[in-house]
């Protein structure tokens, strides 16, 4: 497909909007990014991309054509297939296998919460703070009650603990800015995608 109309389709897509963000989940060799950053040129724009690609040549084809026409950019490589990891770590009834690789949950549970790769080192029951949220996660099945949340590396702000049930009521959730999201049940992730 020819960049110009990849550029004109883009354009007509962000008419009201120049500072929009366009998803290509099937980037081949990058005309989406190519088309965006030249529309920004024309027009003064701001539009952001996302380039999705699995094949091996987005590291040389896509992120080599994108970086020539001045784009710059983050490089992300995923891991293994997330779906396919959390259910290899539940069971059928929907509760974590207890042979659970607790470094992968890890970094499900971070990006989860934060929608960012986890980078930092695994430090359970906190697994870093983001934005002013702390993450938490109960490890070995612990379920949240008042003792669990009193052993908790402490923080003033809001924070986001996951664990396999939570026994507090709203309103000592609200109180202490606690949201409870149950694994495997409230993994979102999938939806973001």
């Amino acid at each position: 497909k020819p960049s110009s109309l990849i550029e004109y389709l883009i354009s007509i897509a962000t008419l009201t909007d120049k500072n929009s963000l366009v998803l290509d989940a099937f980037a081949g060799s990058g005309t989406t990014g190519h088309a965006v950053l030249k529309l920004n040129e024309e027009d003064g724009g701001n539009r952001k991309f996302i380039l999705i690609e699995e094949k091996e040549y987005c590291k040389t084809i896509t992120a080599e054509r994108v970086r020539r026409v001045g784009g710059e950019f983050d490089f992300y490589q995923l891991g293994a297939d997330m779906e396919k990891l959390l259910a290899e770590m539940t069971e059928k009834t929907g509760t974590l296998n207890p042979a659970t690789d607790y470094d992968e949950l890890a970094n499900l549970v971070w990006y989860d919460a934060t929608k960012i790769p986890y980078v930092e080192k695994k430090n359970l029951p906190l697994l870093g703070i983001n934005d002013g949220v702390a993450v938490y996660l109960l490890v070995g099945g612990n379920v949240l009650t008042r003792k669990t949340f009193a052993e908790l590396p402490e923080h003033d702000g809001e924070k986001i603990i996951y664990g396999s049930a939570c026994r507090l009521s709203g309103d000592f959730l609200r109180e202490k800015k606690i949201i409870f999201r149950q694994i495997p049940k409230e993994l979102e992730i999938f939806g973001e995608c």
